[in-house]
């Protein structure tokens, strides 16, 4: 019985050590883009934490969902990057400029695929 407990707990701790060195791949630009009007930083939205606002239903008075319907809506398509971009600048978070910056609309793509 001993046996079987040291067992046991060996391959928990060795099953936890590798599922939690798993990690998702997120391209460096998605980190490192800032968002500037003018001189000044008006907001530093970058497009994973403009993701994740979504995600926590920052943007639901713009018709964009959060949580489970934020997911599966993202996965099937149905919020596109240009829709979440544009939620933002409607809550005045982000300068309307930004809705034509290709960098940030692909960096956008890329975190709700």
């Amino acid at each position: 019985m001993k046996r079987l407990i040291i067992t046991v707990l060996v391959a928990m701790a060795a099953f936890l050590s590798t599922a939690t060195s798993v990690k998702t791949e997120i391209p460096e630009e998605c980190y490192m883009m800032l968002v500037t009007s003018g001189n000044t930083v008006s907001s530093e939205i970058t497009p994973l934490e403009l993701v994740s606002r979504a995600y926590q239903g920052a943007y639901r008075k713009q018709g964009i969902p959060g949580f489970g319907t934020f997911i599966s809506d993202s996965v099937s398509g149905k919020i596109k990057a240009k829709d979440l971009i544009q939620a933002a600048i409607d809550a005045e978070q982000l300068p309307p400029a930004i809705i034509t910056d290709r960098n940030y609309l692909n960096a956008v793509d890329i975190l709700l695929k």
